[in-house]
């Protein structure tokens, strides 16, 4: 039993509440019946109504039953199949490496023209764009705006930082680095020693003149 059910017929309720293992089936005669042939063996039981009316107390108990079928518990779930993800399963026929076909054309090979787009190809090797797949829609037989949207559409792609419009980067020193050599000498020029010992021609803060404190 996994949680708690209920089932009613007529004037009949009947509860089952899940019992611990080994207390058996707690109820009338006709219930341990149901549950025997059910292959319940522990459960706990609650009934009321006009439960001396047999046939309305076993409908009420196999609503009862028939409501734990509406939990999924786990042996009733079904087998799992794993199936591998494309690139997993065929990893070995994407490491192969082809040859590409080879053109008949002399030169890089150009975007493929159709017959309302060939201004686009000549705008294209004019932008130094090689390859690239083309696709318009509306009064293209218009030059003028056909040759606009196509300028605009290139200008778009200056709006991506590629990294062949990536600007040199100089790395500069942090200054623990740039001058950890000169915070290393302890007797660096121009530190003052409270003490009066530090090295010859600096002044200590004892022997400082009036004049040189104002």
């Amino acid at each position: 039993m996994a949680m708690k059910v209920h089932g009613k017929c007529g004037s009949v309720r009947v509860r089952l509440i899940p019992a611990p293992r080994g207390s058996g089936v707690v109820g009338s005669p006709t219930l341990k019946k149901m549950m025997n042939f059910a292959g319940v063996a522990d459960v706990f039981s609650c009934s009321c109504g006009h439960t001396r009316t047999k046939g309305n107390f076993m409908k009420a108990t196999f609503e009862a039953l028939r409501a734990t079928y509406g939990y999924l518990t786990p042996d009733l779930w079904k087998p799992t199949h794993f199936v591998k993800p494309p690139f997993q399963e065929f990893t070995d026929y994407l490491a192969q490496s082809k040859p590409r076909p080879a053109y008949d054309v002399p030169g890089p090979p150009l975007c493929h023209p159709l017959p309302l787009e060939r201004l686009a190809v000549g705008v294209m090797n004019f932008a130094g764009v090689a390859d690239v797949f083309s696709c318009s829609c509306g009064h293209t037989r218009t030059k003028g705006n056909f040759m606009k949207a196509t300028f605009e559409a290139l200008r778009a792609t200056y709006g991506y930082l590629t990294p062949d419009l990536w600007k040199p980067t100089h790395f500069v020193k942090p200054p623990f680095q740039e001058f950890t050599d000169y915070l290393a000498n302890p007797s660096r020029a121009g530190r003052i020693d409270p003490s009066g010992s530090g090295p010859p021609g600096a002044q200590s803060l004892g022997s400082a003149t009036p004049a040189s404190r104002k």
